[in-house]
């Protein structure tokens, strides 16, 4: 009991470390979106800086084929966004699976569909 009421105390104290776990903010293209044009490429922005070297976006088509040209980066301008550039995408869906470590050292992991329209 007294473990319990220590931890409340603690989380009271330090409420983001006690639930600190890095989350998408936004993405580009958006989640469930449909874009007339084919994007460049899917930048990722989380809620604090995420270390590209432990970092994952794939984007694959319908049929499972990874649409990616290169590796997932970031600018020390901006710690908290990752993108990674596309192959030229053509009209269809697209998942893109990401997964990072924040600052925090916790492990995040998401997904979500995007459409091309022409």
């Amino acid at each position: 009991m007294k473990a319990l009421a220590a931890w409340f105390c603690v989380a009271a104290i330090y409420p983001a470390a006690a639930v600190a776990q890095t989350r998408l903010i936004t993405a580009v293209p958006a989640p469930d979106s449909a874009a007339g044009t084919a994007p460049y490429e899917v930048l990722l922005t989380f809620d604090q800086a995420v270390d590209p070297t432990q970092s994952t976006i794939a984007v694959t088509a319908g049929g499972g084929d990874s649409e990616t040209s290169g590796p997932v980066h970031t600018e020390a301008r901006f710690p908290a966004r990752l993108g990674v550039p596309l192959k030229p995408l053509q009209p269809g869906k697209y998942r893109v699976d990401w997964s990072t470590v924040g600052e925090d050292g916790r492990k995040s992991a998401g997904s979500f569909m995007f459409s091309v329209t022409q």
